[in-house]
């Protein structure tokens, strides 16, 4: 009976306290937790956007057009993972990530000409993916499943070789 009193008192705490104490203004923030990703990735988003596909590859000018039209459809889709939160930005961890791609990058420079873009996706599903152009996305649930910072190494290498050999392009 105690512990059932103990866990109500502590519902009652998080359901009214701090929900009036925040509307109160006391400890208001003046930014929601999916603000973050949003406000860091805007300058991304906005290159994104902007980048025109290489259709110089086909001579035809009906491929020309299609890969157009599915290389925008790409970006859109990007986009919306903007629009709708699905991007964090959590410094240490983006920074941890971004570390591991410096040493894979510093081990094979001709490969790695530029660093890539790396995405931290709120998903708890266990994935990884690449989403051409030097983007690379990690999901929240692959952070919690791996055991060691070799086996983010080999998936960060996985996929950093999806981008080295233009997979997400050439499968439009």
């Amino acid at each position: 009976a105690a512990v059932k009193i103990c866990i109500t008192i502590l519902y009652l705490i998080c359901v009214i306290v701090v929900p009036h104490q925040m509307v109160s203004g006391q400890g208001k923030l003046p930014y929601s937790f999916a603000d973050l990703g949003g406000r860091y990735y805007s300058a991304l988003q906005n290159d994104i956007r902007k980048s025109k596909p290489a259709t110089a590859i086909f001579s035809d000018k009906k491929a020309q057009k299609k890969y157009t039209e599915l290389n925008d459809e790409r970006r859109r889709t990007i986009i919306s993972g903007f629009t709708e939160n699905n991007f964090v930005y959590q410094k240490d961890i983006l920074d941890y990530l971004t570390a591991i791609a410096a040493d894979l990058q510093k081990s094979s420079k001709s490969l790695f000409p530029e660093s890539p873009v790396i995405l931290l996706d709120r998903s708890d599903v266990v994935n990884a993916y690449a989403l051409g152009d030097n983007i690379v996305v990690i999901n929240m649930g692959l952070l919690l499943f791996v055991q060691s910072r070799e086996e983010l190494a080999l998936i960060l290498a996985h996929e950093l070789s999806h981008n080295i050999l233009r997979h997400a392009e050439n499968s439009l």
